[in-house]
């Protein structure tokens, strides 16, 4: 791994690692080839599932409703999720050790570095996207709030954005993450992969419910479908999260809150993106979003 500082015109620093032209979060392992053959000992079958998005997409909470799903119970993951980013040997046994169950991780990553074992297997992915702009503003209000990216504090929303546009973020550029992820789709169609829209989700959750449980070929009570979806609204897990920590929260922040639910509104970006700060971003991302077949939705 490479360690890149990135510098504003403020004099605001950042760092990110580079690895193979791909950026990545500065708490990545420095002995990355390692850290990608370890993700390569798990034992995944079939079974298993992954969800997939870019940081501040949606995923924590697609987690919750997929581990909901697979449980055939509305009862909430108690800990913060296990993402492959950050595997362990124990994390790995823990997820995928037991044959009887499927395992379920959170990731970030690529494709280029998605395990070539869990992708022999087919493992399930469930993707989910969300508009750039909303990205972009809540990454900016999450990293400064995690342990190792105090530095975030000292950047201001103009200049975190033209890291963003420039890919100089954890994850690099949003274009290219979904990019690679669309295509590995479209060449493989026979590979179980289902892709989910944010603010699809927002407006009509139960459907999206009903979506992932036939992907997973899952067959719940519709009491339980509901049940799942209410218990998945946004504004009620917040609450819920916030109100029952998990202990392992402290790892991650200083910040006594559940930091990965802030306010998952569709148009936020509004109350940050100055007219210009629109227009640049609509100049630099429409023709890329013109190259990609999903849509999206900047407001409800």
């Amino acid at each position: 791994m490479e360690k890149i500082e990135i510098k504003d015109e403020d004099g605001g620093v950042t760092h990110i690692k580079r690895f193979k032209g791909k950026s990545f979060s500065p708490m990545a392992p420095d002995d990355f080839e390692s850290h990608l053959r370890l993700v390569n000992t798990a034992n995944y079958t079939e079974k298993d599932v992954f969800v997939v998005a870019y940081p501040k997409s949606g995923m924590n909470w697609t987690f919750e409703i997929v581990n909901m799903i697979l449980r055939n119970s509305s009862e909430y993951f108690p800990n913060i999720p296990p993402f492959l980013d950050m595997a362990t040997p124990s994390m790995l046994q823990s997820v995928f050790g037991n044959a009887d169950k499927p395992g379920l991780i959170a990731n970030h990553y690529q494709p280029q570095f998605f395990p070539q074992a869990a992708i022999k297997q087919k493992v399930r992915i469930v993707f989910v996207y969300r508009n750039p702009k909303d990205v972009a503003v809540s990454q900016y209000q999450f990293y400064w709030k995690l342990k190792g990216f105090g530095e975030y504090k000292n950047v201001s929303f103009k200049n975190y954005l033209k890291r963003y546009l420039d890919g100089n973020v954890p994850c690099g550029d949003w274009y290219s993450f979904h990019k690679e992820w669309l295509d590995l789709k479209a060449d493989n169609q026979d590979y179980p992969i289902l892709i989910l829209c944010y603010e699809d989700m927002k407006v009509n959750l139960a459907e999206n419910v009903r979506k992932i449980a036939d992907f997973l070929e899952m067959n719940l009570e519709e009491s339980t479908l509901l049940e799942i979806a209410r218990k998945c609204e946004f504004r009620t897990m917040f609450q819920h999260k916030n109100s029952n920590l998990p202990p392992e929260m402290h790892m991650a922040t200083e910040i006594k809150e559940h930091i990965f639910y802030r306010k998952g509104e569709v148009g936020d970006w509004k109350n940050w993106f100055t007219v210009a700060q629109d227009e640049e971003f609509d100049r630099h991302m429409d023709p890329l979003l013109d190259k990609i077949d999903i849509n999206i939705r900047y407001s409800l």
